[in-house]
C-alpha cells in the first residue's frame, strides 16, 4: 500500500512539473504563431484526449514518465528532424521550422523559465500563506564522539560564518554541511561575549534512507533546539509504528529518564541497545505509555521516529518581501544544485547519492505524510531540479536545442540535419545512461537489495 501511495504521489507531482514545463513551450510557440500539434503528458500510446478548435491534440498518454509538445513543422516530438515535405506559404508561417532562430531560441527555452517562474510564484505565496521558518544558528546539541563535540562545539554556541559565508539561520549550517562532501570547514562562532574560529571537518554517517536501504551524508552531529515531539514514523513495521506511536506525540521519558531535547531520544536509544524500552508521551494532553525495542539499521539503533519541524519562528511575508525571498531561496537551491554536480563530476561527492524515479516517489510519499505544505514544496524543487537538467547542453534536451541556435545564429544558416540527427542519437544515450544509473542507485540502495545482499553474503 505504501508503495502504491508513493506512485501516485510520484505521479502527481510529476504531471503538475511536466504540464508547467511544457505549457512554457506551448505558450510562448502559440504566441510566435507556431500551431502546436500535440501537448501530451506522458510516452506512448494515447489513454485520453481531445482537440481544441486550434487543431492541438492534448492527451494523457500511458507512460506518464515525462511529455512534449509537437509542433507544426517538426517530424517528431523531439525536434529532431523537420517535416520536409513542401509547404504553402501559410503552412510556412505556422511552422516551427520557417520562425527565426531567435523565436525557436524562445520557444525551447520557455520550458525550463516556466518552471523557475513556477517555482518562485509558488514558494513566494507559501511564505505569505503559511510564513518562513526562520531559527536561529544557535547549537541545541551536541553528539558524543561527533565532529562538533570533538572541536569543542557546545550547545548554545552561535555560528556566524562558515568558510567566510555569513550564517543567518540553521538552515544555512545544514547546507554548509551538506555541500561540504566531508571536507574541513572553517567554523566561526560566539559563545557568550567571545568569538571563536575552529576547523571541522564532517563525518560521514550512515543513516536509513527515504528509500528503505542506508545513504551516507556528511554531518556536524549537532542539532537544533528542538523539542521532542515525533514528526512522523519512518515506516509502519518500525519499532515506533509497530508500538502505536504516532505524528504530533511528545516523548516525556524513556525508561525513566526525563527527555528534553529530541536528540536525547537517540542517545538514550543508543545506550538501551536491542532491548525492551518504555516510552512515557503525551497526546492531546493524556499520557501514555508503550514498550518497543529499538531496531538495528546499519551502525544505528533506532526506534523509526523523525522529529517535528520547529515552529518557534515564523515570519510571514508581504508580497514584496515574499518574491524577494523566493527569488534568494530559488538561488540557492540552483547553486547548491551546480556544487553537488560539479562534485560528483570531479569525484569529491560519491554519484551513488544520484536518484531515479524511484527515489524520487519515495521522496515525494515521504512529503505526503509530513503535509500539504511540505509535497508543495517537494513539486517546487522538482521543478527547478527539471528546468535544470533540461538546461544542460544535451542534445534532445532544451539546452541542447540552444546550443545548435546559437551557432545557426553565429554562422547565419542552421547546423547540418544529419549533424543533428547524430547528435539526438548520441545526446539519448547520454540520458538514458543517466536515467539507467540513477534508477540503479535507486535499487541498490533500498531495503530489498540490501536483503538480497546480505542472504548471498
Amino acid at each position: 500500500m505504501e508503495f502504491l501511495a508513493n506512485t501516485w504521489y510520484f505521479f502527481v507531482v510529476l504531471t503538475v512539473v511536466v504540464f508547467v514545463h511544457e505549457l512554457g513551450h506551448y505558450s510562448v510557440a502559440r504566441w510566435n504563431g507556431v500551431k502546436v500539434d500535440v501537448f501530451s503528458i506522458g510516452f506512448g500510446p494515447e489513454i485520453f484526449g481531445f482537440t481544441t478548435k486550434t487543431g492541438t491534440r492534448w492527451k494523457f498518454s500511458l507512460l506518464p514518465l515525462g511529455g512534449y509538445v509537437k509542433m507544426f513543422g517538426d517530424a517528431d516530438a523531439a525536434s529532431a528532424t523537420g517535416d520536409d515535405r513542401p509547404m504553402t506559404e501559410e503552412e510556412k508561417a505556422v511552422s516551427f521550422r520557417h520562425k527565426r532562430v531567435g523565436q525557436r531560441a524562445a520557444i525551447v527555452f520557455a520550458g525550463p523559465a516556466a518552471n523557475f517562474v513556477f517555482a518562485i510564484v509558488v514558494q513566494a505565496i507559501l511564505f505569505m500563506a503559511l510564513g518562513q521558518s526562520v531559527i536561529d544558528p544557535v547549537i541545541g546539541s551536541v553528539e558524543p564522539n561527533s565532529a562538533a563535540s570533538e572541536a569543542g562545539l557546545l550547545p548554545g554556541d552561535r555560528v556566524l560564518s562558515i568558510n567566510g559565508e555569513k550564517v543567518k539561520r540553521y538552515t544555512d549550517i545544514d547546507r554548509a554541511v551538506a555541500l561540504s562532501a566531508a571536507q574541513p570547514l572553517e567554523i566561526l562562532y560566539q559563545r557568550g561575549e567571545i568569538q571563536t574560529t575552529v576547523t571541522v571537518t564532517p563525518k560521514v554517517v550512515e543513516h536509513p534512507s527515504n528509500f528503505g536501504g542506508l545513504e551516507k551524508f556528511p554531518t556536524l552531529g549537532i542539532a537544533q533546539d528542538m523539542e521532542p515531539i515525533i514528526g512522523g514514523v519512518t515506516a509502519a513495521d518500525s519499532p515506533a509504528g509497530l508500538a502505536g506511536l504516532a505524528a504530533g506525540d511528545r516523548v516525556l521519558a524513556i525508561n525513566g529518564t526525563e527527555i528534553r531535547q529530541f536528540p536525547d531520544i537517540g542517545r538514550i536509544v543508543r545506550a538501551v541497545g536491542e532491548t525492551p524500552t518504555t516510552v512515557i508521551y503525551e497526546r492531546e494532553g493524556k499520557q501514555g505509555s508503550v514498550t518497543l525495542t529499538p531496531k538495528r539499521v546499519g551502525d544505528k539503533l533506532l526506534m523509526g521516529i523523525r522529529n517535528a519541524p520547529s515552529k518557534k519562528a515564523v515570519v510571514r511575508h508581504n508580497p514584496m518581501s515574499a518574491v524577494v525571498e523566493s527569488l534568494r531561496e530559488t538561488g540557492i537551491m540552483i547553486s547548491s544544485t551546480f556544487i553537488g554536480i560539479g562534485q560528483m563530476i570531479t569525484g569529491v561527492r560519491d554519484s551513488e547519492e544520484l536518484r531515479g524515479p524511484f527515489g524520487i516517489a519515495q521522496g515525494a510519499g515521504e512529503a505526503a505524510k509530513i503535509g500539504l505544505a511540505a509535497i508543495v514544496f517537494y513539486t517546487v524543487l522538482l521543478s527547478l531540479n527539471l528546468g535544470l537538467i533540461n538546461l544542460f547542453p544535451i542534445p534532445v534536451l532544451d539546452g541542447g536545442h540552444l546550443v545548435f541556435y546559437s551557432i545557426e545564429a553565429i554562422r547565419g544558416r542552421p547546423v547540418g540535419e544529419k549533424a543533428q540527427e547524430y547528435s539526438f542519437m548520441v545526446g539519448l544515450f547520454l540520458v538514458l545512461t543517466l536515467m539507467v544509473y540513477a534508477t540503479r542507485n535507486d535499487i541498490v540502495s533500498s531495503s530489498f537489495w540490501v536483503a538480497i545482499t546480505n542472504f548471498f553474503s
